[in-house]
């Protein structure tokens, strides 16, 4: 019973003046620039990682122009890396995206 009081007060509380309140215009403008300009960025690490993986597709290619083992594991980890920080800024911008339709939608 200690229990149910307890998280019925607890409802309450959070749908108070305190909790519930409606985010500011200027709250959900910053949202949403932050979840563009994320995407953005996103979409521009994209280009530069397909850019890396075309040359590394062209020195494939040609044989005669095989670069050193090491400059093509550099080239493929430049890639996996542009990768990775692409997911990151996708995944940021979605948390972002999120909050904004959350609260200002």
């Amino acid at each position: 019973m200690k229990k149910v009081l307890c998280g019925l007060v607890i409802a309450l509380m959070m749908t108070g003046n305190g909790y519930s309140r409606e985010a500011s215009k200027d709250t959900c403008k910053w949202l949403k620039v932050k979840a563009v300009k994320l995407i953005e960025t996103a979409h521009a690490k994209d280009f530069v990682a397909d850019k890396i993986l075309q040359k590394s597709d062209k020195i494939l290619q040609d044989p005669d122009d095989i670069s050193p083992e090491g400059e093509q594991d550099l080239e493929y980890e430049s890639y996996k890396l542009y990768k990775k920080q692409q997911f990151t800024y996708v995944k940021d911008a979605h948390y972002y995206a999120v909050t904004w339709s959350a609260l200002c939608d």
